[in-house]
C-alpha cells in the first residue's frame, strides 16, 4: 500500500501540521521547522510512503526544512531503527553522536533513530529514505553508532552499487508493491548489511552477506547492461568473478535460467518499445538492435513465440 500526500490538497494554515503528523505517524516521530520567512502558501511538499517487506520507504520533496529527533523522542523508541538517507538531487547534511555527513546526489548516510539526529535542507529536500528495524539489520549497536553521520555512497565499489540498488528501488514504483516489494526486502537488507559491515572492515560479517546478495547483484547487472549485444552468460560470470557453472546454480535457486532471463526481458523491453507513442519512426530491426538482438528474422520468431503475435502485429494492434 502506498499513501501520498501534497501540500497542493492542504489549507496553507494546516500544511505545517499535516506534514509533522503524516511523517510522524507513519515513518518515524520527528520535529519539523520550515525555513520559510514568507506566508504560509510557501511551504510545500510532496511524500509518499510505502513498504516492501520489513522496509518502509519514505520519498520527500519539500520547501526548505530542518528536520530533528530530539532527546525526548529518541528516548520514546521502544523499537530502534535504522534510517537510510539517500540523496536524489541538490544537497543536504545531517548531524548524528557528533558527526556531520554531506549529502549530494548519489550518497546516503544512515542513523539510528534511538538517538537524536538532525537532518538539514537548507534547499528544499529531494530525498528517498528507507526505514529498516535495527533488529533486522543485525549489527551490533556500537557499529551503527560509529558509521552514523558518515557520507557513504562513493567510497567503495560495494557502496556505490548499494546506492545504485536503493536507488533503482526508488524509482521503479512496480518494484515496491505487492510480492515484489516483499520479494526485495530481504536481500535489501543483506545487501546493506554486507556494505555497512565492508565499511567497517570487518569482513567476517560482510563475506555471508555479500554471499546471500549475489544472486541480487547478477540480476541488477544484467537489467542494467540488457541492450548490450555482447551480453551472456559466460560475460555476467565473468563480471562477478565467478564461473558459468556457478552462475546458474546461484541463479537456479530461484528457478532462474540466465539466457531465458536475459531473452524474456529483451523481448519484455521490445514489446514496450514497439507499443510506445510514435513507436514507428524506427523500424522493428532498429528496436530489436536496441535490446542487443542481432538476427531481425530470429528475433521476429522469438517474439511471436512469447507474445503469440509478430512484431508488426503487435505494433499494428496497438494502433501506432
Amino acid at each position: 500500500m502506498t499513501i501520498r500526500m501534497t501540500s497542493e490538497n492542504i489549507a496553507a494554515a494546516d500544511r505545517e501540521a499535516a506534514m509533522q503528523s503524516a511523517i510522524s505517524d507513519t515513518v518515524v516521530r520527528v520535529e519539523i521547522e520550515h525555513r520559510n520567512d514568507g506566508p504560509a502558501e510557501g511551504i510545500d511538499y510532496e511524500l509518499e510512503v510505502s513498504t516492501l517487506g520489513k522496509i518502509v520507504m519514505f520519498s520527500a520533496k519539500s520547501s526548505p526544512v530542518t528536520v530533528n529527533r530530539t532527546p525526548r523522542l529518541a528516548r520514546d523508541d521502544s523499537a530502534p531503527q535504522v534510517v537510510v538517507g539517500l540523496q536524489v538531487a541538490g544537497s543536504s547534511a545531517m548531524v548524528q553522536n557528533g558527526r556531520y555527513a554531506a549529502l549530494h546526489r548519489g550518497e546516503f548516510a544512515i542513523w539510528d533513530t534511538s538517538r537524536p539526529y538532525t537532518l538539514f535542507f537548507d534547499h528544499g529536500a529531494n530525498q528517498q529514505f528507507f526505514r529498516i528495524p535495527r533488529a533486522a539489520l543485525a549489527l551490533p549497536e556500537q557499529s551503527i553508532r560509529h558509521l552514523a553521520g558518515v557520507t557513504l555512497g562513493r567510497s567503495t565499489p560495494i557502496a556505490r552499487f548499494v546506492s545504485s540498488h536503493f536507488s533503482r528501488i526508488a524509482r521503479t514504483p512496480d518494484l515496491q508493491t505487492g510480492d515484489s516489494g516483499a520479494v526485495l526486502a530481504e536481500p535489501t537488507i543483506d545487501l546493506l548489511r554486507g556494505m555497512l559491515s565492508t565499511e567497517l572492515r570487518d569482513y567476517r560479517s560482510a563475506t555471508p552477506a555479500l554471499d546471500a546478495t549475489l544472486e541480487l547483484r547478477i540480476l541488477d547487472y544484467m537489467a542494467r547492461h540488457l541492450a548490450d549485444p555482447d551480453l551472456t552468460v559466460a560475460s555476467v560470470a565473468l563480471a562477478h568473478h565467478i564461473s558459468v557453472r556457478y552462475l546458474y546454480v546461484v541463479l537456479g535457486r530461484s528457478g532462474v535460467s540466465p539466457g531465458d532471463w536475459i531473452r524474456r526481458h529483451r523481448l519484455e523491453a521490445c514489446r514496450r518499445e514497439l507499443a510506445r507513442p510514435g513507436a514507428s519512426t524506427r523500424t522493428i530491426s532498429e528496436v530489436a538492435r536496441m535490446w542487443g538482438f542481432t538476427s531481425g528474422a530470429g528475433f521476429s520468431r522469438m517474439f511471436k513465440a512469447a507474445f503469440g503475435l509478430s512484431p508488426r502485429e503487435w505494433r499494428e494492434t496497438r494502433g501506432d
